[in-house]
């Protein structure tokens, strides 16, 4: 984008090379700190980029996408951040014919980094919504020129009486406080009620008084609620260790006796590869709506050590 700015003559050359290479130094010097924390970090760099998932993430990312435009407020909200990039890549172009260095910058970013960001991820291979939030983020700096974009607007509200502006100001704060404590409402609502699968699968284990494994994306909701979280404990799809967001206290125990999984494993995600006991060992299954706990019955299934990027 600024090689862009500087190519058509809004900023000099020697501004965009200086602006590159803060940015450069900036960024070895992140690199750099990153060396001697290694060890507190669970991942290395490698880890978040896989070259070889990027057909998969070209696929899965409109699907997630067309997934939230499935709902209202979903197709509502895509609707707004496709409007504002539209709307910043116009008014970008318009800067760039008048040679407005900060409203370019601006918009710019507007349309820029939802595309970049979203482009970026698929050629890494990386399959990480949250990592998208410039999508819908970035677009909003756009409303910061609007000012610029609608000057008459501006300039009627400024000529009204002092009194009128007070009131519309007023009537404007008491409209945001009245929108903020009703969506807070309702997130004290949400976070209150417990997803009647999770509870299932946390009454189980708690009365079972055993400990079970499960990967990344199965054991997040119910690890989270559970009365003791060690007693499910965060594997990979080849039952190794994955201590990613989870105590590391959890692997003092080196074998569980059930497995549990959910509608998604074998579709969204891989399915577990368990130890080759489970091919002859009894087991039991329970329901417990989208998840499935399978029972062992004793702790007979090892988990293998962490990958090398993770046993840190």
């Amino acid at each position: 984008m600024s090689a862009l700015m500087a190519r058509r003559r809004v900023i000099a050359w020697h501004r965009f090379l200086r602006q590159g290479t803060l940015l450069a130094l900036g960024s070895g010097i992140g690199l750099a700190a990153r060396i001697p924390l290694a060890p507190l970090i669970s991942k290395d760099g490698p880890a978040y980029a896989s070259p070889a998932l990027a057909a998969w993430t070209a696929i899965r990312y409109p699907e997630s996408l067309a997934e939230r435009a499935s709902t209202i407020t979903g197709a509502l909200s895509l609707t707004v951040v496709v409007a504002l990039m539209l709307v910043s890549a116009i008014v970008f172009r318009k800067s760039l014919a008048g040679r407005d260095a900060a409203a370019a910058l601006v918009s710019g970013m507007g349309w820029v980094a939802p595309v970049a960001v979203m482009v970026g991820s698929i050629a890494l291979g990386s399959y990480a919504p949250r990592y998208l939030q410039p999508l819908f983020f970035a677009p909003l700096c756009t409303l910061v020129l609007a000012p610029r974009l609608f000057p008459r607007g501006i300039a009627f509200i400024r000529d009204l009486p002092h009194r009128a502006v007070t009131a519309l100001l007023a009537g404007l704060v008491v409209v945001l406080l009245s929108v903020s404590t009703g969506l807070a409402g309702a997130l004290i609502r949400s976070s209150s009620a417990l997803d009647p699968d999770i509870q299932c699968v946390d009454a189980w284990i708690t009365a079972s008084h055993r400990t079970g494994a499960g990967d990344f994306f199965t054991t997040r909701g119910p690890k989270a609620y559970l009365a003791q979280p060690s007693h499910l404990i965060q594997v990979d799809q080849t039952f190794r260790a994955y201590p990613w967001l989870a105590d590391r206290a959890d692997y003092a125990q080196s074998a569980v006796s059930f497995v549990l999984t959910d509608s998604r494993t074998g579709s969204e995600h891989p399915p577990l590869v368990l130890p080759a006991v489970a091919r002859i060992a009894p087991s039991s299954t329970v329901h417990c709506g989208r998840y499935t706990i399978t029972d062992f019955g004793t702790d007979i299934l090892p988990i293998g050590p962490a990958p090398a990027h993770l046993n840190q």
